[in-house]
């Protein structure tokens, strides 16, 4: 819709130039004008205005007026799919190119080649004044919001100003640290019954793919931690709701497609257009949508018929929210349809990708290495530890330096989500840079994330060892900077009131998962995968085409 309202601002102002031109035309001297009917005086006025517009708009502006001016500016860019959250395209690449080219700078101007300006931040600085200091000054796009509420719903991550603050205030005490320590039985269970069904498989297949099995696991743990509902996906390849959400994240030309038009036409016209990928999204989200109306109603049902000290099933995230804030059905079942949609794809993307890393002939002897950690620290494990927390105690997941090492790295190397966007919502300074009322921004984690002045030469490799400090005794401890000289150089949760409310969760989860998995397997790329992935994706990006590998017991 940004570039929607641009397009009518632009035809309103050649239209108003145009009936300023020919009111001017029609009372010039004839002398001076040597034409005089009204048809050729608003043909003439018409033409003009519009080359005018176009010129001020693609030329002068952009290179003498625009307060983005004078900083370190992109070529002209045609190809606009780099920003697009919805792609099958390869992401980043050029971002991180134009990082590298200015390493010293604030924010880099990306030039469109409509004319359009763009501004990336790439300092700490920018970072802190976009997300901490001043972030009221900003909100996302309203084009990206509707086309991913179409998936997620108006939910915390796309609710803005005072109803993102309620939003925000009524879910926090559901990811405590305490209540997710409560969950690792919960994923210690579901890993469980994820590693008997890829033995199952692998004995009649020989391969697995990796990301399916991810996406069948953190459904099946997000649907009891959310709404105490058991959705059985790793029973069954036929679970509706994951089957929906398998389609729906897909990548495709038409999704990427839908996402652009919605930045330039209105939604109503949108839904309307003859894309495959329309009728596809309706389809899904009102399975969705109606999964999550009927577990709320049954919920809702309950509690209103519960006696006194009987349990009802509050102690789930909807129970809380319900409990701890005033929102209505409509906007309970936006809250459900977010975290099980970013919930449970964020977490499996990068199961994906700790494995596909792990499998790489350079990074391969890390399964070695991870592997001895866990099992010398089971070995160390108490006697009376509680045996339904799994292999190990959620503080000891915690403190194991290697298993973090691996995991911060994947995340950095590979965050779910590679970009996100931003409008300035009033006249405001990012480093001494006058920001203009909607001017749009664009936050690039994959870009910043490999960003070599923040990580180094080996920025884009996996370096586990960045996360682990060497103590004076000999001992390792994990750390929570990779080194890096501030915490805004790392965007994979984005920080301040618009960071990720279940980074937490979503870390603890991929660390026992990961322990799980590599505790007892050997695992491996299959004959003739040279290691080479696209990431590409929707809701977040995986391997495009799948990660397939074998999986071997190690004794």
């Amino acid at each position: 819709m940004e570039i929607f309202w641009a397009l009518v601002r632009f035809w309103t102002n050649v239209v108003i130039l145009a009936i300023f031109l020919g009111m001017l035309l029609r009372n010039a001297p004839n002398h001076i004008i040597p034409f005089t009917s009204r048809r050729d005086t608003a043909i003439i006025s018409a033409i003009s205005a519009f080359i005018y517009m176009t010129l001020y708009n693609v030329y002068i502006y952009p290179r003498y007026l625009s307060p983005l001016r004078k900083l370190p500016q992109s070529d002209l860019i045609v190809d606009s799919s780099e920003f697009v959250p919805i792609t099958i395209a390869p992401r980043g690449k050029k971002t991180l190119e134009l990082v590298k080219r200015y390493p010293g700078a604030d924010l880099i101007n990306l030039r469109m080649v409509t004319g359009s300006q763009i501004a990336l931040p790439v300092s700490p600085a920018a970072h802190r004044a976009i997300l901490s200091e001043h972030a009221a000054d900003y909100e996302k796009p309203s084009s990206g919001r509707y086309a991913l509420s179409r998936s997620l719903g108006y939910g915390l991550i796309l609710s803005e100003g005072e109803t993102h603050r309620v939003h925000r205030k009524a879910i926090t005490p559901s990811f405590r640290i305490q209540n997710i320590r409560s969950l690792q039985p919960l994923i210690a269970k579901k890993t469980s019954l994820m590693l008997e069904g890829i033995a199952a498989e692998m004995h009649e297949k020989g391969q697995i793919e990796i990301s399916s099995w991810g996406s069948r696991l953190t459904m099946d743990i997000i649907g009891p931690a959310l709404m105490s509902r058991d959705f059985g996906s790793l029973h069954s390849h036929n679970s509706d709701l994951e089957a929906a959400y398998a389609e729906l994240v897909a990548p495709s030309w038409g999704a990427g497609f839908l996402f652009e038009m919605s930045m330039m036409l209105p939604p109503f016209i949108v839904r309307r257009l003859p894309v495959k990928e329309n009728a596809m999204v309706d389809r899904t989200t009102t399975l969705i949508r109606h999964t999550c109306e009927t577990i709320l109603r049954d919920k809702m049902r309950d509690l209103k018929t519960a006696k006194f000290g009987e349990e009802t099933g509050t102690s789930d995230i909807l129970g809380s929210v319900m409990a701890n804030g005033n929102l209505s059905q409509n906007e309970l079942v936006d809250q459900m349809m977010t975290f099980l949609g970013a919930g449970h794809e964020t977490t499996a993307s990068s199961i994906a990708w700790v494995t596909h890393l792990l499998t790489l002939p350079q990074y391969a002897h890390y399964q070695e290495l991870l592997r001895k950690e866990i099992r010398d620290a089971v070995s160390a494990r108490r006697a009376d530890a509680d045996p339904d927390e799994g292999i190990l105690s959620y503080s000891t997941l915690e403190a194991l330096p290697l298993l973090n090492g691996i995991c911060e790295e994947t995340l950095r190397l590979f965050p779910p989500v590679t970009n996100t966007g931003r409008v300035a919502i009033r006249d405001t300074i990012i480093c001494d840079t006058h920001i203009k009322k909607n001017t749009i921004l664009v936050l690039f984690p994959w870009a910043i994330n490999r960003n070599p002045a923040f990580w180094g030469v080996n920025a884009d490799d996996m370096v586990p060892e960045r996360w682990i400090d060497e103590m004076p005794d000999g001992t390792r401890k994990a750390n929570r900077h990779g080194g890096a000289p501030s915490n805004m150089c790392e965007l994979t949760f984005l920080h301040g009131n618009r960071s990720c409310i279940g980074k937490d969760f979503a870390k603890a989860e991929l660390r026992y998962v990961i322990a799980a998995l590599f505790k007892d397997h050997q695992l491996k790329r299959l004959p003739g995968d040279d290691g080479t992935v696209i990431p590409a994706g929707s809701l977040t990006i995986k391997p495009q085409g799948g990660l397939y590998v074998a999986v071997t017991p190690v004794a």
